[in-house]
């Protein structure tokens, strides 16, 4: 009976140090506050207009939010999503952390680079490549909600190259992520659509960057390539797209371009 007793509680505490992201549009309450607090600290206007875009994007990461096994240590793990109006800071896509409010997140995306992604690409080819690139950030915030990984929101303390293998990472977790979601067993040929995703390129902290689109679409192809039904973190991030495989991925490349 003791036995059973601890296994239950043992089975309980398991559970208690695991749990899943919440994600609201910006429309939603929970954002009021996010909003204020990015218009205070980061200059940033975040929209408070309807839009099919930030609702699509909260139902597909709560969709492959579901099997992810998420072991991470802050008290308040929300994520507001919505577009960006105004910035000084950001022009593309952002995920980013805001302590000062709850300890939550946003990820946002500036309305002129959503703009310019639809008006150079098919509607179904655009909606696929924004899913992509929010699980990229979101894959940003995982990296960051992990314990012993390189806090990413600090990254004047990391060389150009780790920001790279981070950046890389980050595309290997959104194509595992992306995988197991509908939007992508739609996908009749989904091959020629993650080519054309590696080229869309920006520039990550401090001038670094985010790799070239060889380094890129090599980056998806290896999370693609996980066969696991169950995704968790800690395996997406040591096992299946772990940096090390991220520095080889750009030290081959780079070796057959010189």
């Amino acid at each position: 009976m003791l036995k059973k007793v601890f296994t239950i509680f043992l089975t309980i505490g398991c559970f208690a140090t695991h749990a899943n992201f919440k994600f609201y549009s910006s429309r939603s309450p929970f954002c009021f506050g996010i909003k204020n607090q990015l218009k205070k600290d980061r200059e940033t206007k975040l929209s408070s207009k309807k839009t099919a875009l930030s609702a699509q994007l909260v139902n597909l990461l709560e969709e492959v939010n579901q099997p992810l096994d998420l072991p991470y240590p802050i008290d308040v793990n929300k994520v507001c999503i919505g577009q960006i109006e105004e910035s000084i800071h950001w022009r593309n896509a952002i995920s980013d952390f805001l302590p000062s409010w709850n300890s939550s997140f946003f990820i946002g995306f500036h309305k002129d680079f959503v703009g310019e992604i639809e008006k150079k690409n098919s509607k179904s080819f655009s909606s696929f490549a924004i899913s992509f690139i929010a699980l990229h950030e979101f894959a940003d915030i995982i990296q960051n909600t992990t314990p012993n990984m390189v806090n990413p929101f600090s990254n004047k303390g990391l060389r150009l190259e780790q920001i790279k293998y981070r950046e890389l990472q980050a595309d290997c977790l959104a194509a595992a992520m992306i995988k197991k979601s509908q939007l992508y067993l739609k996908q009749k040929k989904p091959e020629p659509i993650f080519d054309k995703i590696s080229k869309l390129h920006s520039p990550a902290f401090e001038g670094g960057s985010h790799g070239i689109p060889q380094e890129r679409r090599t980056a998806i192809q290896q999370g693609l390539s996980i066969k696991d039904d169950l995704l968790n973190s800690l395996d997406l991030l040591t096992l299946h797209c772990p940096l090390e495989r991220m520095k080889q991925i750009d030290e081959s490349i780079k070796g057959k371009h010189r």
